[in-house]
Order: structure tokens, then sequence, then C-alpha cells
């Protein structure tokens, strides 16, 4: 059936029309682009990296080689840990966008089976129906369909959980936290009875010996620390109960791992201790 064309016919874009099979094939490969694989792959990079240097420092300040203590630069924590929280907003964002384009894909695929492309012959019903329809273009409809899909999914509230879940950003963040209060506790710790929290501080000494902490481990079981050689000594002479007044969880050497943290708190809070007592002296 062919179109009867005049000096008056209107040959201007209508508000919508289908995106053409070309370009929705090549809508169909977008999500799956080397580009795409290659940005999170990037980004997974900086994250590594940024976390290996953390973890690099801090075993720097724990080096118990030194015979003075090492001025901790709390700054550059700081630094590491909002370039570590942008790092996973990217992540978390460039996820998002990838599964709201796999919706539009989806909706575009359906559109385009019961849709007759864009030709002289429909120009004239799609510039009708976009005075009425609410229908919109390919562009508009991806801007929208991705809004959306942050709204349903509540990005900010589910990238809080993203945190929360992430070991490496609950590693630089608590890491952060320790070297300005090596006495207090998280809030993870806060919220947990279990722990040996008195008074609103952490224990820095071992429950066995009763002195501070050289090689601290914890119990994977109840989260208690002790010191390595005490507890293995009391596990070791037949005594599987932590020590801890009150908990009664059972502790083997399968169960123990080294408390990193825990290290960086006593490290922290005697080279405080150390530069008081200096100050004093010079008095």
């Amino acid at each position: 059936m062919s179109t009867e064309i005049s000096s008056d016919s209107d040959f201007s874009f209508p508000q919508y029309f289908p995106l053409h099979e070309s370009l929705s094939r090549k809508f169909e490969t977008i999500q799956t682009s080397s580009v795409q694989a290659q940005s999170m792959e990037l980004v997974d990079q900086a994250i590594q990296s940024l976390v290996k240097s953390t973890k690099q420092y801090t075993e720097f300040i724990l080096d118990g080689e030194r015979s003075t203590p090492v001025k901790i630069d709390e700054q550059l924590l700081s630094n590491n840990l909002k370039a570590l929280t942008n790092l996973l907003k990217t992540k978390y964002t460039l996820k998002n966008f990838n599964d709201s384009l796999q919706e539009s894909r989806s909706r575009i695929r359906q559109e385009s089976r019961t849709e007759q492309p864009l030709n002289l012959e429909t120009l004239q019903a799609y510039q009708n129906e976009s005075e009425t329809s609410d229908k919109r273009n390919f562009a508009d409809a991806v801007t929208s369909d991705y809004s959306q899909y942050i709204q349903l999914h509540n990005q900010q509230n589910s990238f809080n959980e993203l945190l929360r879940s992430s070991k490496d950003y609950q590693y630089v963040k608590n890491v952060s936290f320790i070297l300005s209060h090596p006495e207090e506790a998280l809030a993870d710790e806060v919220e947990d009875d279990e722990l040996a929290v008195e008074g609103g501080k952490v224990s820095l000494k071992d429950p066995i010996s009763l002195k501070y902490f050289e090689n601290p481990v914890k119990s994977r079981r109840c989260q208690h620390t002790y010191e390595q050689d005490n507890i293995l000594s009391r596990i070791g002479e037949g005594q599987n109960t932590c020590p801890i007044d009150g908990c009664r969880a059972n502790v083997s050497r399968q169960d123990l791992q080294p408390d990193e943290l825990m290290k960086l708190r006593v490290t922290v809070h005697l080279a405080v201790q150390h530069k008081k007592d200096s100050n004093i002296d010079r008095l």
C-alpha cells in the first residue's frame, strides 16, 4: 500500500517513535560491552590497591622492631576511607545502571515485537499517537527507567547495607576509628553484650594474665580475645571453656584467628601513653 505525499504533508518527527531495528540490536549488546567490563575492572583494581596500601601502613604501625613509636597519620586513613567510599559508590552505581539497562532492554525488546517501524506510511500514525500517548523517546525512557529503578530499590539504604557487608570498607573504617580512639568500642561491639567491654572501654589486656596483649587472637565462636600463648596453654591443659566471666563457649585451636584490630588498639594506646610519659619527664 503506497502513501500519498502532498506539499502539505508534515514530515516532522513525532515525539515518540520506535527505535530502529539496527539501533535496537546495538542496544542489546551495550551491557556486555568491553567498556562496561573495563570500567568495573578499573574500579576493582583501585579498591584493592587502596585496601592494600591501608594494610601495609597498618603493618608498618604494628611493627614492633622499632625502639621509638611512630606518629600515626590519621589524615591518611581518613582520606583512604573517603576514597574507598567513593570507589564503592562508583561500583554500586555502575551495577545499578547495568541492571537498569537490562530491564530497559527487555521492555524495548517486547515493544519492538508489536510496533511498526517508522517510515512514510507510519509517520502520521505516530504523529497522531504522540498527541495523546505518554510514551517517551528512547533517551528519556532509558533515563526514566534508571530513575524508577533507583527509587524502587531505595538506593541509599541499599548502599549503606553494601558498606556494612563490605569487609574491605569495615577494615579501613575500623582502623581509622581505632587510631583516634584505641579504647572505645566500635559500633558493632557496643551492640554485642558478649564482648569484653567495660564502662564503655574495650579491655586491652589478656583476661588470663591481665597484661597488655602482644599477640592477640580472637575466638570465632564467641568473638572474645586472648593472648595467643596463654589461651593455647589453657587449651593444652584441657580447659576448653572461654575464660571470660559469663561466657560458656568452647574454644579450640581451630577457632582462633589473629585479632589485628586489637593489636592495633594496644599499639596506639601504648604509643599515646609513651608520649604522655615523655612529656611528664620533660616537665
